[in-house]
């Protein structure tokens, strides 16, 4: 009969693989404690009125000031969590208990043509305008309309005539100022397909992992209620450079993915010297407004990239937005 003693010790390979085995593991539960409650921290100061954040500030000096130390500190862990997160597939967007959205966006790709233009507006032919409930966005005759009645094209010629409500006449109004003369050379607009054609009749189907996928980019940059329109553009810079640091490999595959596609339908084509990254976003109307509905499609630019015509995996950077100076900043 065996006892303890008689077995022969493991391999020392055996007790590596189990050691690292068990530090991965012990990482992987601080890394879930930590990632749960960063996210939270960061969370909490946006529900927070002033009174109350005058006293979470008492209790954690510089929690709730984006400006402090700690706020920089707690960024710079959630970015290196955020490509952990990235790089293993665990990324997770809880939902359970909270109200429902009544905001919703796609991404969409512009492919121009023109050269590089630093001045706002940055596409020419263009209008950049704010409107106090849904932000700062960019007016384009190219922009699909949500409307099927009349071609686009019409409802800008006939301004604010055209207009079936509030939003649309602001919209109409800011994209009847464009000139013939100031249209791009050559511009397409590539919609998501998880977009729909028709918002108020449509359903869901197929198309899931792209729309898992492609949820990665959405931001809601609406205005915050009385925010003013320096604070909201100063505020929402901050989000989109922090999206383009974080997300930046992503959101370049998913440009080169796009530019590719379209570049199979068209083999002939020359590579397009700028590809931009825009959000269609539409946000749903509160019960108390007239008439009801949603406003949109609002296009918010969030990031630029410019190919090399020779070879689009060369290292290129991304370049956010910035919506003080309207025009895309030098990338990362």
């Amino acid at each position: 009969m065996s006892n303890e003693s008689d077995r022969e010790p493991s391999p020392p390979h055996t007790s590596l693989r189990r050691a690292l085995l068990g530090v991965f593991i012990l990482f992987q539960v601080v890394f879930l404690i930590v990632a749960n409650l960063l996210g939270f921290f960061k969370w909490l100061p946006d529900q927070l009125k002033d009174k109350r954040k005058a006293l979470v500030d008492q209790a954690a000096p510089g929690l709730v000031n984006e400006d402090s130390h700690v706020s920089k500190w707690t960024d710079q862990v959630q970015t290196n969590i955020n490509s952990w997160t990235q790089l293993t597939g665990q990324e997770q967007n809880w939902m359970l208990y909270t109200p429902v959205s009544r905001t919703t966006g796609f991404p969409a790709v512009v492919l121009l043509w023109d050269d590089i233009i630093w001045e706002p507006p940055f596409i020419k032919g263009t209008v950049f305008a704010y409107d106090e409930k849904n932000g700062m966005h960019l007016c384009a005759s190219w922009n699909p309309s949500a409307r099927r009645d009349l071609p686009l094209p019409v409802l800008c010629d006939l301004g604010i005539l055209g207009a079936s409500d509030g939003w649309e006449a602001f919209f109409l109004t800011a994209a009847a100022k464009e000139r013939p003369e100031d249209k791009p050379s050559r511009i397409e607009f590539l919609q998501s397909e998880n977009e729909p054609k028709d918002l108020s009749n449509f359903i869901r189907f197929g198309n899931c992992r792209l729309r898992r996928y492609e949820g990665q980019f959405y931001l809601n940059l609406k205005p915050e209620k009385g925010e003013a329109a320096d604070v909201y553009a100063r505020r929402i810079t901050e989000r989109v450079s922090t999206f383009t640091s974080t997300w930046r490999e992503p959101a370049l595959a998913y440009m080169k993915w796009r530019l590719r596609d379209w570049q199979r339908a068209n083999p002939d084509q020359p590579v397009p010297r700028q590809v931009m990254l825009f959000q269609r976003f539409y946000r749903m109307r509160d019960p108390e407004e007239v008439p009801r509905g949603w406003d949109g499609p609002i296009l918010f630019p969030i990031a630029r990239w410019q190919p090399f015509p020779d070879d689009l995996d060369a290292l290129r950077s991304l370049e956010p937005f910035d919506y003080k100076e309207q025009r895309f900043l030098p990338g990362l």
